[in-house]
């Protein structure tokens, strides 16, 4: 949910989430056990390659995400994306 979003829905009394939906989505993967967090990097991996086979995303944007926690590729890559550094390419 994005901050406007949030503050917007507070305003009118909606009940709205104690935390980001990012710090969220970081909380419950640290609860997740060992085995589950190297099923869903797995997972995750296979994804990213499948995307950048099929040309969704380049295999520099590939590269980039990889080493993002879990829960958090998107949001590297957004980052990255904005990044100063990445303008100048």
């Amino acid at each position: 949910m994005s901050i406007r979003v949030a503050r917007q829905a507070a305003g009118r009394g909606v009940p709205t989430s104690l935390r980001p939906a990012y710090e969220e989505v970081v909380a419950r993967v640290a609860e997740l056990d060992e085995p589950d967090r190297t099923a869903v990097r797995a997972d995750l991996e296979l994804a990213l390659e499948r995307l950048a086979d099929a040309g969704v995303i380049s295999r520099p944007r590939l590269d980039e995400a990889r080493p993002a926690p879990l829960g958090s590729p998107a949001r590297r890559l957004w980052a990255l994306e904005r990044s100063p550094a990445h303008q100048a390419r």
